[in-house]
């Protein structure tokens, strides 16, 4: 490989196929970094015995690139008091893999029984929503509504086959999630926040 030889047969005796047989070669450290390579197959014999020489076939040259980590998910941005208590937040579980597609949201420290639903999208804010903050910048997509239990907890297991149009999470999303309800009792604008969760995506 680039005039480096990378295989041989023995040295001594003989070598005698009955059928086909894979090899594989790891030839990164000479072919890593350069802009071409060159293979070369040679045969050289000698007048030793009379037998059917090397046959090569099906070669193929692989390359294969290093998958971005997961990550996971940390918190961002502030959460501000509500009704029920000093402010509400947002946590996962699960992980931020696509192929095991178990990330499921969750929200805190929310009121009772109230309608609310998840946002996400690529980027972060700090703006005025309601009584709270919104940490996830425009544009922002909305998850479907869910209801909070009566300790003021809520899930979502998060399916990536069925999101909203416009904003598909697959290996190497970095997306932002915040969890908005609904929140009367407070007066003022209604409804209030979470802080937010950053999270990046990986195979």
């Amino acid at each position: 490989m680039n005039g480096t030889q990378v295989w041989t047969n023995q040295a001594n005796g003989n070598t005698v196929d009955t059928a086909w047989s894979t090899q594989t070669l790891d030839i990164s450290a000479l072919a890593d970094g350069h802009p071409s390579v060159q293979i070369q197959f040679d045969l050289q014999s000698d007048p030793g015995l009379e037998l059917g020489g090397w046959q090569v076939d099906d070669v193929a040259v692989l390359r294969y690139v290093a998958a971005p980590p997961c990550c996971g998910a940390t918190n961002y941005c502030v959460t501000t008091p509500n009704s029920a208590g000093p402010g509400a937040t947002i946590g996962w579980s699960g992980t931020t893999s696509i192929a095991a597609n178990d990330f499921v949201l969750s929200a805190a420290g929310c009121p009772a029984n109230k309608l609310g639903l998840f946002i996400y999208g690529p980027n972060q804010s700090n703006l005025t929503l309601g009584n709270g903050i919104r940490c996830v910048g425009n544009p922002f997509f909305r998850l479907h509504a869910v209801h909070t239990t009566g300790a003021g907890t809520v899930s979502y297991p998060i399916d990536y086959n069925n999101l909203p149009v416009g904003q598909p999470i697959t290996a190497g999303s970095i997306e932002n999630f915040q969890f908005w309800f609904r929140d009367p009792a407070a007066g003022g604008g209604n409804s209030d926040l979470t802080n937010g969760l950053n999270a990046q995506f990986c195979p």
